[in-house]
Parts: structure tokens; C-alpha cells; sequence
């Protein structure tokens, strides 16, 4: 078995091969529990796709084509401040774990990272790169 498959991949490979024949596809939802009530045996890792339900409320507001441009603007802006926020928090524990370490165990390596700053090596996201001037 290949390393790292999730259930995504598989059902992406599905669909390409269904289009490829001109049939109809299934939805992921319904491929995976036809496949999880034929075989039960199969385990896979989940995706591994973890968005907050704030960005996800702000995307999908964005991806509307009737929104006023001033609306658009504040739904970037809340969620550049949102995105700051949480990278801020991120950084935050970080020092409070490293400063714990030095004052209750001086002996223990500090790494350089606790908690990654994941976001800030990110792409842009796909809504924020529709709109760079604002």
C-alpha cells in the first residue's frame, strides 16, 4: 500500500478515470460509504485538511458574485486580522513554553520551534490572491 494515501486521493483517482470513460461520478461522500459498506477492511488516514470555521464562513461570503465591493474589502480585511491573530497566538505559546523551559528545567534544549509558524510559509489563499490591491 502507498504511503500516505488518504481517501481524497483515492476517490480524485476514481473520478479521473470516470470522466476519462464518460460515466457518471459519485460524490465523494457517497463513493466513500460504498466503498467503506463494501470493503470494511480498508483503513486510510484521514485527510489531513484542518480549517477554521471562521476562514471558512469569510470564504465562502467571498466566492458570492453579487457582494458589494466595500462588503468584499471588510470580509479580506476580517480575515487578514483573523489569519494575524492566530499566528500571534501561535507565537505567543511558543515564548511562554520556551520561557518555562529555561526557568524549570535550564538543562532541557530549547528548540527553535514549539508550536510552527505553518501559516506564514503558506501560499496565499486562492480568495486573497483574487484581490491584492486591497
Amino acid at each position: 500500500m502507498e504511503a500516505k494515501l488518504t481517501w481524497t486521493e483515492l476517490w480524485k483517482r476514481y473520478e479521473k478515470k470516470m470522466v476519462s470513460l464518460e460515466r457518471r461520478v459519485m460524490s465523494f461522500s457517497r463513493w466513500t460509504q460504498y466503498v467503506k459498506l463494501h470493503q470494511p477492511n480498508v483503513y486510510l488516514t484521514r485527510t489531513a485538511e484542518d480549517v477554521c470555521d471562521s476562514c471558512v464562513r469569510i470564504n465562502i461570503q467571498l466566492a458570492r458574485d453579487d457582494l458589494p465591493l466595500e462588503e468584499r474589502e471588510h470580509l479580506v480585511l476580517e480575515k487578514r486580522m483573523h489569519l494575524q491573530a492566530a499566528i500571534d497566538q501561535r507565537r505567543f505559546m511558543s515564548g511562554c513554553v520556551k520561557e518555562y523551559i529555561v526557568a524549570n528545567a535550564p538543562q532541557q534544549p530549547v528548540p527553535n520551534a514549539i508550536i510552527p509558524n505553518t501559516i506564514d510559509d503558506a501560499p496565499l489563499d486562492p480568495i486573497d490572491d483574487a484581490f491584492p490591491e486591497i
